[in-house]
């Protein structure tokens, strides 16, 4: 790429440099070559709540303060739920949310809040029903590493011989159509160890196994399971019976499940011994053998809790604990953060508490670490910006990812550019993931509303030579007074790909041109 030159450096000027700089990339989008995607994923703070009394909210990390992403409430945000109860994240940051109040499953856009159907559970043309008369058709729900979404629909099994009970199923969703197609029939003896009618936790394992929990309310026995069944064909072994002792505590409704980073399978249970009183049990996945990590009955491992539905393991090993009534008796839910040593409790946001935001009835609970940073092999950029309080800012340059980048796609993924000098941040803004358009094959554009500050228009684009991307940037109405001890260093991030770059400057009264 040719450096920047100006004869005169006003205004006028650099705007016509801005137009003849962005036809010039977009003539040379006509070159541009297809490339894999890698899918974004949500940072460390990205914390999603499920709350049956409002929606999908986001949950912060630290401080526990809750923010509303989408308000099932709220045709604006498209259909109107009921009960919204569970929910998964998708590889490319969208979030499923199972409502069984209207029997269908949802996909939440992270940045809009916009709901679509995904799957319609009463509409037999997409596959087997959930039978909705309790107002509980579907609960359980997890994503397989295909992007094939897992479900439990109560009803959706074989009746039990001679006689009216139909028992649970394991389905598996189709992501783009909703079609839905059986796995598992827990009435069904040929594949195994008979289930009960309801089920609220799906987890897959590292080996692409499906864990299953059931409170197996229709053999008569003390306690709930836990299956094992295989992706394949359906089957169903049990991996532990929370009816026998013999396997650690007894309780009778397991309810959210997940696995942590070392393989074991953690699980709560509401009602456990008392009310108030819950249990987070960590499992064998081997034997089946249950240790209980977290009585929320006992007062001395911290604040008690009652209603636990969900649960989910922080990057640093934490593990998250979400409860829809702490006492059962309507006093409100709280999302709790337990330590995977000892068990302690720690309350990170209590529902009861307005003041932390939207929600009520915490019952799902999902997060995902932030991706690791995958630096660029190579990355240049030019600047040319105006230091004034209204100021503009044309930038322009190449990047080329990593060996073990899997590629970019802005259209799912945030991209972030920032600026810094001597003294620190100059300027740092991140475009949320959705706000890029496609344009032809692999090349995308951002736009904003005339007249906005920050960043106006980007550009990225493939370039002839392998992993590499051409950018060009315009940013308005932006003060950058305080761009005045260069070099300057421009960072760009896309997804998880990112890197730096530090220009010589030279300023010309109120203008600085780095390259």
């Amino acid at each position: 790429m040719k450096y920047f030159h100006f004869y005169q450096f006003n205004t006028r000027n650099l705007i016509s440099f801005y137009e003849q700089f962005f036809k010039k990339s977009i003539a040379g989008l006509m070159l541009i070559f297809s490339f894999s995607c890698l899918s974004v994923q949500a940072t460390a703070s990205d914390i999603y709540v499920v709350d049956s009394s409002v929606g999908l909210l986001r949950l912060d990390s630290i401080t526990g303060i809750r923010s509303t992403i989408s308000d099932f409430n709220d045709i604006n945000q498209g259909e109107l739920g009921s009960i919204p109860f569970n929910l998964a994240l998708e590889s490319s940051g969208t979030v499923l949310v199972v409502d069984p109040g209207v029997n269908k499953l949802f996909r939440v856009n992270i940045g809009t809040g916009q709901r679509t159907e995904v799957s319609d559970f009463n509409n037999a043309a997409q596959g087997p029903i959930a039978d909705n008369a309790a107002g509980n058709g579907i609960a359980g729900i997890a994503v397989e590493a295909t992007g094939e979404i897992l479900m439990t629909a109560a009803g959706a099994g074989s009746p039990d011989p001679g006689s009216t009970a139909f028992r649970i199923a394991l389905l598996r969703v189709n992501p783009v159509s909703g079609q839905r197609t059986m796995l598992s029939d827990f009435g069904n003896p040929n594949q195994g160890t008979l289930g009960g009618q309801c089920s609220l936790g799906i987890a897959v394992e590292s080996t692409g196994k499906i864990l299953v929990t059931d409170c197996n309310n229709l053999s008569g026995s003390s306690g709930g399971l836990l299956f094992r069944i295989d992706p394949v064909t359906g089957q169903r072994t049990v991996v532990s019976d929370f009816g026998d002792s013999n396997q650690g505590e007894t309780v009778q409704f397991p309810h959210g499940i997940t696995v942590d980073g070392t393989g074991k399978i953690l699980v709560v249970a509401p009602f456990f011994r008392s009310i108030p009183g819950g249990a987070l049990f960590k499992i064998d996945p081997v034997n089946g053998n249950r240790v209980l990590l977290s009585d929320f009955s006992e007062i001395t491992q911290g604040p008690t809790g009652t209603l636990l539905r969900s649960v989910a393991v922080e990057s640093n090993g934490n593990i998250l604990v979400a409860d829809q009534d702490v006492d059962d008796f309507g006093s409100g839910g709280a999302v709790f953060r337990v330590n995977p040593s000892t068990g302690q409790r720690t309350v990170l946001s209590d529902f009861a508490d307005i003041a932390l935001g939207p929600g009520r009835a915490p019952t799902g609970l999902v997060l995902k670490s932030a991706p690791s940073i995958t630096a660029f092999a190579a990355f240049n950029s030019q600047l040319v910006l105006s230091r004034t309080k209204m100021g503009i800012l044309l930038g322009k340059g190449t990047f080329t990812l990593g060996s073990v980048s899997d590629g970019i796609f802005p259209v799912n993924e945030p991209v972030t550019l920032s600026l810094s000098d001597q003294n620190g941040a100059v300027f740092k803004q991140t475009v949320p993931k959705g706000s890029f358009k496609a344009i032809g094959k692999g090349a995308f554009i951002f736009n904003s509303k005339l007249g906005t500050a920050g960043i106006n228009t980007m550009l990225i684009s493939p370039t002839s030579k392998k992993k590499q991307y051409f950018y060009s940037v315009f940013i308005g109405k932006q003060d950058f007074r305080s761009a005045d001890k260069p070099p300057m260093k421009v960072t760009l991030t896309v997804g998880s790909d990112s890197g730096s770059d530090s220009s010589l400057c030279k300023a010309y009264f109120k203008i600085l041109i780095c390259r």
